[in-house]
């Protein structure tokens, strides 16, 4: 028995897959998450190689830490709202 051709059903421009949907989701996140480890690495080797052209104990490595955390916390805050 010949199968017959069905006629495809109407394509809607407004409606993504759920997997696309996912897809995006991860994509968005990773985002966030690569920007704040970014953040946090650049503030901390700021610190680092300020402490050492100061040749001070890590106390603008800790602050910068912090501040970068501090920055980082807005960063995904902002990125959510």
């Amino acid at each position: 028995m010949p199968l017959q051709n069905l006629p495809n059903p109407p394509h809607n421009p407004n409606k993504t897959s759920k997997s696309a949907k996912t897809t995006a989701q991860y994509a968005r996140y990773s985002g966030i998450a690569f920007k704040m480890a970014g953040i946090i690495l650049l503030a901390g080797f700021v610190g680092l190689k300020a402490d050492a052209a100061l040749n001070s104990s890590p106390l603008l490595t800790v602050f910068l830490l912090l501040a970068g955390v501090g920055g980082a916390m807005y960063v995904v805050v902002k990125e959510l709202a």
